[in-house]
């Protein structure tokens, strides 16, 4: 995510001289300000807890529903041709 942010905005950056590569790896290095750093974290534990939240929503409704399903509502209904044989 913070690839992403700072790609844009420090496009030049990633030219950098062999020496600060990182040696043989050669992986840009990736230059950001630290309040960037910080309100990506901020928004990836916001959006953390807001899934969390909205999984347990769901388990809560999923659980009222499957009740809500199980209960017979109202009066049994009659069934036809239901008789009943007594022997002896």
């Amino acid at each position: 995510m913070v690839k992403g942010m700072t790609g844009a905005s420090n496009a030049t950056s990633g030219i950098l001289p062999e020496d600060q590569t990182g040696g043989s790896v050669g992986r840009r290095r990736i230059e950001f300000y630290a309040h960037e750093y910080f309100a990506v974290r901020r928004i990836q534990r916001q959006v953390s807890a807001w899934l969390q939240t909205k999984r347990q929503l769901e388990k809560k409704y999923m659980e009222e529903y499957k009740n809500k399903i199980k209960k017979p509502s109202g009066r049994p209904k009659k069934q036809r041709d239901a008789r009943v044989f007594t022997v002896g």
